[in-house]
């Protein structure tokens, strides 16, 4: 993420005021937060899972810092918000919509197949889904779009060749697979999303 973020960053017109590491054992980012203070950014970006960004979120609170913060994909998810509390207020980060489909734009195209995932998934497991609980579901929906197009024996060449021309839309997005491209899946398959009143939801940009 951060080398993605010093490659990409000058083409979207963002200049890198700051640029701070920390350790997955560290519990203090308060000199890296004073630096950061220092430079004056309009947001800060932290890519990493937890514990660092609940103990980053926190100490920028306690110092009151005046920009917004994101956090990256793998603080995504319901745990992260939990583990961060009252803090985790205002936060943004990218993600699925799975992990907040009922505040989608009804023009969504994929808000009526996720909002039904997410209620099947609540009524049958009592709790709601993070961004993995699709990934199976999609797997079994690619394997559906791609078995009937296999004319003759099933191999292992038939089954790459079926797998790698299909579309089809499920837990993650609507995926478009090629041969270069086994991920299928484009940037309207993410949302922004920002926690208020202690979940994500997803925001206009």
């Amino acid at each position: 993420g951060s080398g993605i973020t010093r490659e990409l960053a000058a083409s979207y017109g963002i200049e890198l005021v700051a640029d701070e590491t920390f350790g997955p054992q560290d519990t203090d980012m308060t000199p890296q937060l004073l630096r950061i203070r220092k430079a004056e950014p309009d947001a800060m970006l932290i890519w990493a899972g937890n514990p660092g960004p609940t103990i980053i979120a926190k100490t920028a609170e306690t110092m009151g810092l005046p920009f917004d913060i994101f956090v990256s994909y793998a603080s995504a998810q319901f745990l992260f918000v939990e583990q961060t509390g009252a803090t985790a207020e205002g936060l943004y980060t990218s993600a699925m919509k799975i992990i907040e489909p009922y505040s989608l734009a009804d023009s969504d195209p994929q808000k009526a197949l996720l909002v039904k995932f997410v209620d099947d998934y609540k009524a049958k497991y009592g709790k709601l889904p993070d961004q993995t609980a699709g990934h199976a579901t999609d797997v079994v929906a690619w394997l559906e779009a791609a078995l009937p197009r296999i004319d003759g024996p099933l191999t292992r060449d038939s089954l790459r060749d079926a797998l790698e021309g299909v579309e089809f839309c499920a837990a993650a997005g609507c995926r478009k697979i090629t041969p270069d491209n086994h991920r299928g899946l484009g940037p309207d398959s993410m949302a922004l999303m920002q926690v208020k009143d202690g979940r994500w939801v997803a925001v206009e940009e």
